[in-house]
């Protein structure tokens, strides 16, 4: 009988470990769209169930194959947050000798190679290898991911975007307390070859600073991990299975764009709302991050071009109850 945490081995004189056998193989949906998880542990499908097992399918198109070759490595090593670097259609992810990938940006195939140790610390295996090689081939293959939160109240979805500090995920829990449908706290993927305005959202999660329970104080003493790939920046997840009320998405439509401006300074002022220019908004959600000899650059710009012909503006606020009001004035308007 074979136990989760054996690992099948590479046969006799196979230097490669081109003939390393994958018996372990699932399809998860993330982001609704089908990605083949293959690998010689089992540890890794627990860890992709972790990540996707609650997502359904919402996208016909042919899955993705990302496989993990797990190997025992040197123990105790620590471990290292890995390098990202892309040429043409390849994508290479090294944190040392043990852990590295490669991903095909083209093809929609992509292995990794990783230590037992790896596999074992759950949160880093998934942040910095198996989440990280995975929408990076959606991202290029299937999807637009832009830097933003999404909400919904009525049927009518606001993208709540901005730069790291924004209040992005406080800003729509805030929402969700009031009724709102939570679809995503800090990344939304746009359909790329879709005729709407459909985004999709990772609902079973919130990610917070450390500093929220400042803002919530339910979520006072909470303990913090310090993510691998956000430069050490304490961060709670909380699971919005075990927040009771809230309303959950896993999609939406998007009618209004919102670019979020927070003063940190306490002002008498009411919140208030500015446009924001085609251009403005367009170079903000979509930066030219893959090699140039791909289309994918062009083809995002395309996406997010026809998002933008919705409503888009900037909010500027201070505190969350008053812009929450604000947003909400602005999906019951006729």
């Amino acid at each position: 009988m074979t136990h989760e945490n054996d690992i099948e081995t590479a046969p006799p004189q196979d230097p490669l470990l081109a003939f390393v056998p994958v018996p372990y193989r699932a399809t998860f949906y993330p982001y609704g769209f089908p990605a083949l998880i293959e690998s010689n542990s089992a540890l890794v499908l627990k860890a992709a169930e972790q990540s996707w097992g609650h997502c359904l399918r919402l996208s016909e198109e042919a899955p993705i194959t990302v496989r993990f070759l797990v190997v025992d490595g040197v123990a105790g090593k620590a471990l290292s947050a890995p390098v990202f670097r892309a040429q043409r259609n390849l994508l290479t992810i090294v944190a040392d000798p043990e852990n590295h990938a490669s991903c095909d940006l083209v093809n929609g195939f992509a292995f990794a190679c990783v230590s037992a140790a790896a596999v074992a610390n759950v949160e880093y295996f998934r942040l910095c290898f198996l989440e990280a090689m995975t929408y990076s081939l959606l991202n290029t293959l299937r999807h637009v991911a832009l830097h933003a939160a999404c909400v919904a109240r009525n049927g009518r979805g606001v993208l709540l975007a901005g730069d790291s500090g924004a209040g992005k995920s406080s800003l729509a829990y805030a929402c969700a307390c009031r009724g709102w449908t939570y679809v995503s706290d800090d990344a939304s993927c746009l359909l790329r070859r879709g005729k709407d305005n459909t985004v999709m959202g990772n609902s079973q999660l919130f990610r917070f600073r450390d500093t929220v329970g400042g803002l919530f104080p339910e979520f006072a003493g909470l303990p913090h991990k310090r993510r691998p790939l956000q430069k050490g920046k304490p961060t709670i997840e909380i699971r919005t299975d075990c927040l009771p009320g809230i309303q959950t998405a896993q999609s939406s439509r998007v009618d209004f764009v919102v670019f979020l401006r927070r003063s940190i300074k306490r002002s008498a002022s009411s919140p208030w709302f500015t446009p924001v220019s085609r251009e403005s908004a367009l170079n903000q959600l979509c930066p030219n991050v893959w090699p140039p000899e791909l289309t994918v650059n062009d083809e995002h710009r395309g996406a997010v071009a026809r998002l933008l012909k919705v409503d888009t503006l900037a909010l500027h606020y201070h505190d969350l109850e008053s812009a929450v009001n604000l947003l909400q004035q602005l999906v019951e308007r006729r």
